[in-house]
């Protein structure tokens, strides 16, 4: 497979945002894919802020900040995520009531 080099995240929420920014900083590219623009927003101005910061701690230089946010590139369109040798789902699973399992495994878990 050889060297990662570009990865997708599919959730731009504060893991998905987090996920990237580290990414990132290790210097691979992020496709990084949420489907609503408010969140999408809210992740661009999430990441910035954190940059922001570790520039004035010192953690970061100026330029370096630059660079890593440019290798993040954010979309509405999941089609975007195609170069991406890997893709992590960080999505909130909505809850809801759950049978009892009665010490049994489900066939969904044991099925591989």
């Amino acid at each position: 497979m050889g060297q990662l080099s570009e990865i997708g995240i599919v959730g731009a929420g504060f893991m998905g945002s987090g996920i990237a920014e580290s990414a990132a900083r290790a210097g691979l590219v992020v496709h990084l894919f949420e489907p609503e623009p408010g969140p999408l927003a809210a992740s661009r101005e999430r990441v910035a802020a954190s940059v922001q910061r570790a520039v004035r701690g010192g953690k970061l230089e100026a330029g370096a900040a630059g660079e890593l946010v440019e290798r993040i590139h954010w979309t509405a369109e999941l089609g975007e995520l195609e170069p991406a040798q890997l893709v992590v789902e960080a999505i909130t699973e909505k809850s809801r009531p759950r049978p009892r399992s009665s010490g049994r495994s489900t066939s969904a878990s044991t099925a591989r």
